[in-house]
């Protein structure tokens, strides 16, 4: 089982990772085609089955954030806001203690932060395919 600090210092440095990758995906969808039609290619879950996957509208949600429409995101796949500010507050307040060395406390992971991601990620999978159901309404369509 690894230490509180040691799991800290992990996720934190798959943070960067992470932010490293960024730039290079977004790269390779301005000059790569191939990669371009993968990130954007339809969900074989809903085309196949017609309903949809736990991940559908998540492309849609990153790409309304970084245009600067939050709400659409959030309406597009909640997750995808939760992401974002857990992951803001966790790598600002991490880099914020590492800099001040110590005197800032950063917030520290919890495993607690997944499970609620994945309880968001199933709710509106959930609620999503309930409305389609129901109603008929492809609720991704409405934006």
């Amino acid at each position: 089982m690894q230490t509180s600090e040691t799991m800290n210092r992990t996720v934190y440095h798959l943070c960067w990772v992470f932010l490293c990758l960024i730039p290079i995906v977004f790269f390779g969808m301005a000059n790569i085609p191939m990669l371009h039609d993968f990130i954007f290619s339809p969900c074989v879950v809903y085309h196949t089955t017609g309903l949809f996957c736990p991940g559908c509208g998540g492309t849609r949600s990153i790409i309304a954030l970084l245009t600067g429409h939050p709400i659409k995101s959030l309406l597009l796949h909640p997750f995808v806001i939760y992401f974002t500010i857990c992951f803001l507050l966790f790598f600002g307040t991490q880099s914020l203690s590492r800099l001040t060395g110590g005197r800032v406390n950063g917030i520290n992971y919890r495993n607690i932060y997944v499970f609620i991601g994945i309880g968001i990620i199933m709710v509106q999978w959930l609620v999503k395919n309930i409305i389609l159901l129901t109603t008929g309404i492809n609720y991704l369509s409405l934006f």
